[in-house]
């Protein structure tokens, strides 16, 4: 019989010959850390929140830092040019603010955010050409003597909130404007925008319907809180943004079915 090229005998036994290590040298990378940014201190609302779905209804959010743990509810109220979206506390307390103004699916309108105990915010879009769609437009507001934006984003910081597929918008703060930090998204400093804005909000959901998770929410901005009207003013908006593109997502859904049906009715 012929034996196999290498082994050994050992007594009677045919044995492997020792094994050897081979020491490989591994080159180190260097990967970027992630960003740091500074957590601000929020006179009203949580610093983090996410939104999920109420069983059986896209309608209905339930807002907190954890499913476990909710503080508001946020309501599309379906009723058009009238009123459009509800912020609640808890799932059935007091409504701490609502969205009123006109809402299309096709053109970017402007509508007025009405605090309970704060004067009210109109939030109107920046552009409206041929083009722009409520879900892509940007909308400005003031509170006081500052302005700010809620510029739509697929950047850097819209991602880490929401993940990888995620979209949604980022509230900058114009008054603050700092050339050194602004530029690309691998030069500058985290928590600005391109034009050098601090951004003092970041809103992501994500690029396809989930019917568990609604969005996700940070205030943020090294400066200052926006104090208890701003945060209102910032995430009730937010919510507005979020039944726009939610609204939009289903019309366009009911569209294509409505189009294939009709081919398959012509034999197309």
């Amino acid at each position: 019989m012929r034996r196999l090229s290498g082994l050994r005998r050992r007594g009677s036994e045919e044995t492997l010959p020792p094994y050897r290590e081979y020491e490989r040298s591994i080159k180190s990378v260097d990967l970027p850390e992630p960003p740091e940014y500074k957590e601000v201190e929020t006179k009203l609302l949580p610093g983090r929140m996410n939104g999920y779905y109420k069983w059986m209804s896209l309608g209905t959010i339930l807002i907190g830092p954890t499913k476990e743990d909710i503080h508001y509810t946020v309501k599309d109220s379906l009723l058009g040019n009238l009123l459009s979206v509800l912020l609640k506390e808890g799932d059935n307390g007091r409504i701490i603010a609502k969205i009123v103004g006109p809402q299309s699916n096709y053109k970017p309108k402007k509508f007025r955010v009405e605090l309970e105990e704060y004067n009210d915010v109109t939030i109107a879009p920046l552009n409206t050409g041929i083009f722009t769609s409520p879900t892509n437009a940007t909308y400005t507001f003031s509170l006081g003597k500052e302005t700010f934006e809620w510029r739509p984003s697929r950047g850097r910081e819209v991602r880490e909130l929401g993940g990888k597929l995620s979209h949604g918008w980022k509230l900058v703060r114009l008054g603050c404007l700092d050339e050194a930090t602004g530029g690309n998204r691998q030069e500058r400093k985290p928590g600005y925008s391109s034009d050098g804005m601090e951004i003092v909000a970041l809103f992501a959901f994500s690029a396809y319907l989930n019917f568990s998770k609604a969005f996700s929410f940070r205030f943020m901005g090294p400066v200052g809180s926006l104090g208890k009207r701003g945060e209102l003013v910032a995430f009730t908006s937010a919510m507005q943004l979020r039944f726009l593109q939610q609204r939009a997502y289903m019309s366009s859904s009911a569209s294509t079915s409505s189009a294939g049906a009709g081919c398959a009715a012509v034999s197309c």
